[in-house]
């Protein structure tokens, strides 16, 4: 019995000089460190930012002005005098400061910001899609080529599907678009044109505010039954979908 409890007392003695070794995080105290994704986290130290392993390993030195995507873990998205790159684990540079801002598209592939103008180039710094888009948006497996009023429609992998043109284009998923021509509206739904006979005021993801004889009411263009669409209001703005601001009879509510 005094053998077994010897021997737990020399593991619990063990356990304790393990715990200021094994479970302690070697960086200087004064980084200011961020969240940890995929065992990474950015850390701030005098004014820069670096990325710091959860080991306490310092992967990238404090010395950019902002960095973001950690998670990626074999590419760093990072700025460097007021322009956005990309590097390695090994500060190799991938791609040079030279951009606005810069998105991952996929392991290939960047949505890159110069002069005001978006494009996609490749991960050789090669443009494959001109810098001269007003925006760029990616919904689903589609991406979004936004020019004043103009929107082509292309996959990821550069393929072109489509285009269309309109005063004012609401895009709402990958395959639903709404669109403003002329005072008249039309919603496109897998390549089909419906009109929307009803004058819009408001637009909200697919919600429309909608003035039927001065009277406003909710639709939802994705929803043919909406039991939303039987309240009426002299007034409704969609601040967001938890927050309609109504007027009835010279009142307001929520």
């Amino acid at each position: 019995m005094k053998k077994i409890s010897i021997i737990i007392i020399l593991l619990i003695i063990g356990i304790g000089s393990m715990d200021t070794n094994m479970f302690k995080l070697n960086y200087n105290p004064e980084y200011k460190v961020g969240e940890f994704k995929k065992q990474v986290a950015k850390f701030i130290y005098l004014n820069k930012f670096g990325i710091l392993s959860d080991d306490g390993e310092v992967i990238i030195s404090p010395s950019f002005d902002d960095i973001k995507d950690i998670e990626l873990r074999d590419r760093f998205f990072v700025k460097k005098n007021g322009k956005w790159g990309i590097i390695n684990k090994f500060r190799k540079i991938i791609i040079d400061y030279e951009y606005e801002d810069i998105r991952g598209l996929d392991k290939n592939k960047y949505i890159v910001k110069k002069n005001g103008k978006w494009g996609i180039i490749n991960k050789d710094n090669e443009i494959k899609i001109p810098i001269k888009y007003e925006n760029i948006k990616t919904i689903g497996n589609r991406i979004f080529l936004i020019n004043a009023g103009n929107v082509e429609v292309i996959t990821k992998s550069l393929k072109k599907i489509q285009s269309f043109n309109g005063e004012n284009i609401n895009i709402l998923n990958e395959e639903g678009y709404l669109i403003k021509k002329k005072d008249e509206f039309f919603y496109i739904y897998k390549n089909q044109k419906i009109k929307i006979d009803e004058k819009i005021e408001q637009i909200y993801n697919n919600f429309l505010v909608i003035n039927k004889n001065g009277k406003r009411h909710i639709k939802n263009i994705f929803d043919k039954d909406s039991k939303i669409e039987k309240y009426e209001f002299d007034g409704i703005f969609i601040q967001d979908l938890k927050n309609i601001i109504v007027e009835k009879n010279g009142k307001y509510g929520v």
